[in-house]
């Protein structure tokens, strides 16, 4: 059922329809994890999953024009529930079961990879305290582009095949 709703979260991509591929990408990893949660855990992916997925809502929050003026108590909520989540899975590492020993994923960059987004992720919640939102959302992006950085070290063209 996982690699079906797969196919679709792709086709969708394919046409431009982002809205569409998150619900179907979110409802695939959700088949995955319901067949098979074990693995699913030794899946590093798996294992950051509700963090990342708490990170798009940031995201998505940031990505509204009218940011600056949102309530900021909404805000600092999805901000919260990050940092809540980063703790909760910030000593994951890959699972040496899943990837062997001579894993794909080269070691050294996931570690400066987990580490920047530990350091921007800690950055960001201190800017929160000042409650500047146009501050905190420049400091999103970085945040952003840290965690794609880490994700990608386990897709095809970040390492040689690990998911």
């Amino acid at each position: 059922q996982a690699a079906w709703v797969y196919a679709d979260a792709r086709a969708s991509l394919t046409a431009g329809n982002f809205e569409l591929a998150a619900t179907q990408l979110d409802r695939a990893t959700y088949e995955l994890s319901a067949a098979s949660p074990a693995a699913m855990e030794e899946l590093y992916i798996g294992t950051i999953y509700d963090f990342l997925i708490t990170w798009l809502e940031v995201k998505r929050a940031v990505g509204e024009p009218d940011l600056c003026s949102l309530e900021w108590q909404e805000f600092s909520h999805y901000a919260k529930d990050v940092r809540i989540n980063w703790k909760q899975v910030r000593n994951a590492r890959p699972h040496q079961r899943m990837y062997g020993p001579e894993a794909p994923i080269d070691q050294a960059a996931f570690m400066t990879a987990h580490n920047k987004v530990e350091e921007l992720v800690t950055g960001f919640q201190e800017i929160l305290q000042n409650g500047d939102q146009c501050q905190a959302a420049e400091e999103a992006a970085k945040v952003d582009e840290a965690i794609w950085e880490l994700v990608l070290l386990f897709s095809t063209r970040g390492s040689k095949g690990a998911i």
